[in-house]
Parts: C-alpha cells; structure tokens; sequence
C-alpha cells in the first residue's frame, strides 16, 4: 500500500512560509510496530551504556524539552547578574529526519519512531565535538582559582533537542570556532543548515556604555557578529540582544525580557477562547 501523503506544521517558523511545513507520510500499523521494536532495542542499549551525551535531551526518558530550557535560562540569568558577556549560535537544521530515511523519498513516516531516534546517533559525534575545547558557556559559581573550572562537565557547549541546537559560549571567537565545526560535519553527515534560519546573538554585559570607538554595546555586538559567522557556505542572520527568538517553544532573548514570551501566551489563549466565546450568548440563552 503505498504511502499517501499530507502536510503538518513544524513546531517553529512563520505559518506563512512554505518552508515551515513538512510533508509526511502515512504508514500501515505493522510497519510502526517493528520501528517501535527497533527503536526499543537501541534505546535500551543507547541508554545502558552512556552513548548519548548529556547535551541531548531528546527522545529520551526523564528529559524533556523543559530541562534544557533551564540550562539556557540559567546561563543568560548567570551573566547578566555577574556582567559576564554571553554569545549563542541557535542552528536550524532542514528536514532533519528526512536525512535518514531510506528509500523514502518524499516527507517523514507518521508515527515512525526509528527515524527521530537514529538522528540522535547522527548528532552525536557533533555534539561531542562542540564540546571539546571548552568553547561553551561556564557559570561565574565555579571559582577561577578552583581547577573545576576548566574542566569540561561544568562546560555548557550545547543545548540539544533532537535538531533543536543552541550553543552558548562566553566570549566573541567561540561562536564562529563552533560554526566552523558545524559547517565540516554537517557535510560529512548530509545534514543541511538553513543559514537565513540560523541565528547568532549575544549580551555583552561587561562592556561600557560606549567603546573607544564611541559604540555601543549593541552596535559593537552587531559590527562584530553581523555577515562574520558562516554556516556551509551561508551567513548566519544577526539578531540583537532584545530581539526575541523562538527556543523549544519559548520565546526568548538574550536580555531576558519576558515580555515577548507573555504577548505570544496571551495571544495563544485569546485564540483558544475564540471558539468559547462564540458559544457564551447561545449558551446565556439557555
């Protein structure tokens, strides 16, 4: 029975723009059954012998798309309450788990475990890379006296959900070092980076008012981040450090001003009441 096909929203991007959707495909239960099966097996395994690193979250037990939420949260409330300056490179992956479908052509399975699961094992050699070298972000708690703080499990390289990827780092070259081990994997693994979906931020919360150059903090981030981090060829698109961006379904940014986050949970409310309240007069009636 061949596969029909239809589309689904993705969980981020404009609902306007093609590129937001995906086409996915409808497969006979027997065929999910035996994916489940598989997907078990390499969880039980994946799991019983640490293959996965701590940065990935997705797809398994006891983790969910909340855990890293907070490690990002902590690292932005850590710098800008010890006026540390704090960098982040939010990479967007097109059609992830498409990259592992074999012979699918068109769109993901629904309901197929196994393909999502696989692409952890994909991420994970990247993953282990990004945190090599302490290129990450590291909380001002750790005393810089005390030996612990080179060491690399205090070192936040990267928040992963699956191919959700954000990586932090605490000063202005880690960025570009970690876009430039992104680009070489990414093409080894057939992994494609959308560059106009790609972000890169900061909050430089240890500079001056102004630079010598008489800028200030922003306008310095923008000249130094804007068109000179590259990923596979494409420039990364710079946001400033106010401007809000969607993370695992919160809408954040690196000054942390909630504001944005609260806008989009009324609107989402408002949305959802819509219906009610076209029932409120029929329903007073009665």
């Amino acid at each position: 029975m061949e596969n029909q096909q239809h589309y689904t929203s993705k969980n981020k991007g404009d609902e306007t723009d093609a590129s937001s959707y995906r086409p996915i495909g409808l497969a006979n239960t027997l065929y999910k059954l035996w994916t489940r099966h598989i997907t078990n097996t390499l969880y039980e395994f994946a799991e019983g012998n640490s293959i996965l690193s701590t940065t990935q979250a997705g797809f398994r037990k006891q983790k969910d798309p909340i855990h890293q939420l907070e490690n990002v949260i902590m690292a932005l409330k850590d710098a800008k309450l010890f006026y540390k300056d704090i960098y982040a490179l939010i990479v967007d992956f097109t059609s992830a788990f498409n990259t592992l479908q074999i012979p699918v052509k068109r769109g993901t399975i629904q309901g197929d475990t196994l393909s999502p699961y696989l692409f952890l094992f994909d991420m994970e050699p990247l993953l282990r890379w990004l945190h090599v070298g302490g290129r990450g972000y590291v909380h001002t708690c750790i005393p810089k006296e005390d030996e612990l703080q080179t060491h690399l499990a205090n070192n936040i390289s990267s928040a992963s959900f699956a191919d959700d990827l954000l990586c932090p780092a605490g000063n202005l070259k880690n960025p570009k070092v970690q876009a430039n081990k992104l680009t070489p994997y990414s093409n080894w693994a057939g992994l494609i980076i959308s560059g106009s979906k790609t972000l890169v931020t900061g909050s430089q919360n240890v500079s001056p008012s102004k630079d010598q150059n008489g800028l200030t903090p922003s306008e310095a981030l923008e000249h130094q981040l804007k068109n000179n981090i590259l990923v596979q060829n494409q420039e990364t698109k710079y946001i400033t450090p106010s401007s809000p961006f969607l993370y695992l379904g919160v809408t954040l940014t690196m000054d942390l001003n909630w504001k944005h986050q609260h806008r989009r949970m009324d609107e989402s409310l408002s949305k959802s009441l819509t219906p009610l309240k076209a029932l409120m007069p029929h329903h007073s009636k009665h």
